[in-house]
């Protein structure tokens, strides 16, 4: 169920934050937004997540950059066939992500991605388009990437580089379902080093720690809040990654 918040639609939780279920209850990316400020996204664990844990988002397939269209697309077509590299697809592996034209004809656009089958490397596959395509694409220039929905399969990393997603409540299953929070205050592990309050913070060097920010240029996942805590414990941090 869904209530209207302004701008934002935001999702009348039937899973509590504290729960991890098999079957999905809301759409993988779902909002659910609290009182006290805390935001949360409905993810798939894509590996066995620990509570108070930075995790990433599913990565981008790099035999999926850059494909080419094997045949050209009319404007109003709700499904785009683009040609695979050298790794399949599985069945809704992109579902909730992104289609997007990088370069050519139809440049700049992107659509969001229905549910669909698998397919085999190296083949054509027709991806299905949540809305009609509005520039027709061509099969002399048009070029597409396939990006995941990023809530769909997040794990645990310490590579800085990577697209981060938010903090679980409790131990995830892989394969399962929950909310990670995305916004507000939260306790996560720190990398050892007293974090004071007002510093900015990022991914640490271990999976799912975070330290103080200096002399790097990666995502920023929030800043250090309260007292100053001792090394190791999971200090206070006002996430700021999903509003």
């Amino acid at each position: 169920m869904r209530i209207e918040a302004g701008a934002r639609s935001v999702v009348l939780p039937g899973q509590s934050i504290y729960e991890e279920v098999a079957a999905p209850r809301h759409d993988v990316g779902s909002r659910l937004a609290l009182a006290d400020g805390r935001v949360f996204r409905y993810c798939k664990f894509g590996g066995t997540l620990a509570a108070g844990k930075l995790t990433i988002g599913a990565t981008h397939t790099a035999h999926h950059h850059n494909m080419a269209v094997p045949a050209a697309v009319a404007i109003g077509s709700r499904s785009v066939t683009v040609t695979l590299g050298a790794t399949a697809v599985t069945a809704n592996m992109y579902k909730g992500g992104l289609l997007g034209v990088i370069a050519g004809t139809g440049l700049g656009q992107s659509y969001r991605i229905g549910s669909h089958a698998a397919a085999a490397l190296s083949t054509s596959f027709a991806v299905p388009i949540e809305q009609e395509l509005i520039t027709a694409l061509a099969l002399a220039d048009s070029k597409v990437d396939l990006i995941p929905n990023p809530f769909n399969g997040v794990t645990q990393s310490a590579v800085e580089e990577n697209l981060h997603i938010g903090v679980p409540m409790i131990v995830g299953t892989s394969g399962y379902y929950g909310w990670l929070q995305t916004w507000g205050l939260c306790p996560v592990l720190n990398d050892g080093t007293a974090e004071t309050s007002g510093a900015l913070l990022f991914a640490g060097d271990t999976a799912g720690e975070v330290k103080i920010l200096s002399g790097y240029l990666y995502d920023i996942i929030g800043v250090a809040y309260g007292a100053t805590h001792a090394a190791g414990e999971y200090n206070w941090v006002h996430l700021r990654l999903w509003p």
